[in-house]
Formats: C-alpha cells, sequence, structure tokens
C-alpha cells in the first residue's frame, strides 16, 4: 500500500511532466510540500472547530 505522499509525489511528477517543470522544480516541491500541508490542516481544523 503507498502512503499519501507517494501518492503526492506521483501526482506531482505527472503535473509536472505536463506544464514542463524540471527536476528542480519537483525537487523544490517536494521540499514545499510539507508546510503546505500543515497549513491546509490547520486551515481545516480552525474551519472546523
Amino acid at each position: 500500500m503507498r502512503s499519501a505522499s507517494g501518492y503526492i509525489g506521483a501526482v506531482a511528477q505527472r503535473v509536472g511532466a505536463l506544464v514542463g517543470i524540471g527536476d528542480a522544480g519537483l525537487r523544490i516541491w517536494d521540499i514545499a510540500k510539507w508546510p503546505v500541508i500543515a497549513l491546509l490542516v490547520g486551515l481545516a481544523y480552525a474551519i472546523l472547530c
């Protein structure tokens, strides 16, 4: 079973290839995705509580 981050990585590779972003863009997303995910979780928590 793949983890959620495994699916996110696969989607990022496909979108990056479609848009034309190279390995550098995918590496930046690989680093930046964790703060983005944390922000979305915090936002969802704030909206629900």
